[in-house]
């Protein structure tokens, strides 16, 4: 499901006027944001997705302010971008990542067994 959000940004976004170095910051802050909702969905198997973020994660508590300043970097920074190949995502495009963050984390919260 992360990869068909992420694969769909990125097939869709050149449609629309993106280059394919903003399609690919777009895909990757896709593919991030996905990841964390699995990680989510995977912690909530035996609860509500409200309460998964507040029990202990130290995987999670450790690699996440760590990563996503970097994600920040290379999304935002000029040198950073040049570095990896992204492109400066402009207006609507930052709400992407995130849009499909919240699709897919809703998504796997409903197919989730009722009796979990």
């Amino acid at each position: 499901m992360v990869l068909g959000a992420a694969g769909s940004a990125a097939w869709f976004a050149p449609g629309y006027g993106l280059g394919s170095d903003q399609v690919h910051g777009l895909a990757f802050a896709t593919l991030f944001l996905g990841v964390v909702a699995l990680t989510l969905i995977d912690r909530s198997n035996s609860s509500s997705i409200r309460s998964a973020p507040f029990r202990p994660n130290r995987a999670l508590a450790a690699v996440l302010p760590v990563v996503a300043p970097l994600l920040a970097l290379t999304l935002f920074w000029p040198p950073a971008q040049e570095l990896v190949g992204f492109g400066r995502l402009n207006g609507v495009w930052l709400a992407v990542p995130p849009s499909a963050w919240i699709g897919v984390l809703l998504a796997l919260e409903g197919l989730k067994p009722s009796g979990a």
